[in-house]
């Protein structure tokens, strides 16, 4: 005769298992109609909750996709959910491993490439035009903004309607995964212009943990740089070399 203790042996790897599969087959569907915010929109969902696809996202007026996933059973170890996310986003794409914690998302061995038109035309900071690609080994986000970086932005074939749609060339923006010594602003990463811009700029751009960034630099106008930009650059204090200092802090 089995006893309570040698049943509940036998029964609870069995619920396990039941659970497990009822969460495996579950339709992406029902999950995410009743999970996504209300800015969120989606046609095409098809597929399991574990592996899935949706044909557009449509975030507050910005769509992208289709999009596709595949959960890493491993995660769920460490109490988070992680998963293989592809994705289409205007004029590009995005690849890369995500996982999700209170509070938490990181991103791992991510490639990304955008159009900056499309990113931008809603946003707080004015629209711009380019191309924006990303590759980053390691990106945290604690309460919707980084506190760990390890990867590079480069901007190319910038656009800026604040400066008079000018042609600004390209930049490349770089963290290489290290804290500064600076604990206001922690992450520190290292800004340049790649020749194509008709200035030159060299500093760094750091980020504060309360949504706060600092950006210091040096730039000078190229040899054939129009007279609105080396107009414009008079206005910055110079150094003695004779280029000028930009510097401002913020938040966002």
């Amino acid at each position: 005769m089995i006893d309570r203790s040698g049943l509940r042996r036998l029964v609870m790897p069995v619920v396990f298992v039941f659970f497990i599969a009822l969460i495996v087959r579950l339709p992406a569907s029902a999950v995410l109609s009743w999970a996504l915010p209300d800015n969120v929109a989606t046609r095409g969902i098809s597929g399991t909750i574990w592996n899935g696809t949706i044909d557009v996202v449509n975030v507050n007026g910005v769509s992208i996709g289709p999009v596709s996933w595949r959960w890493r059973a491993g995660a769920l170890a460490s109490g988070r959910l992680g998963a293989v996310v592809e994705t289409g986003l205007p004029g590009g794409y995005f690849d890369g491993y995500v996982s999700v914690g209170s509070d938490v998302i990181v991103l791992e061995d991510v490639r990304a490439l955008a159009n900056l038109e499309s990113l931008t035309q809603r946003s707080s900071i004015g629209a711009a035009s380019g191309t924006a690609r990303v590759s980053a080994t390691r990106l945290r986000i604690e309460s919707l903004w980084p506190s760990d970086i390890e990867g590079e932005v480069r901007l190319t074939n910038l656009r800026y309607a604040a400066t008079g749609n000018t042609a600004l060339g390209g930049y490349r923006l770089r963290f290489d995964g290290t804290a500064s010594d600076d604990p206001a602003f922690p992450l520190s990463g290292v800004l340049e212009s790649d020749g194509s811009a008709p200035f030159t700029v060299n500093g760094t751009l750091a980020l504060g943990p309360e949504r706060t960034y600092s950006l210091n630099a040096t730039v000078a106008a190229g040899a054939d740089a129009p007279s609105d930009i080396t107009n414009a650059l008079q206005f910055l204090p110079a150094e003695a070399s004779g280029q000028r200092q930009l510097r401002f802090e913020g938040a966002l």
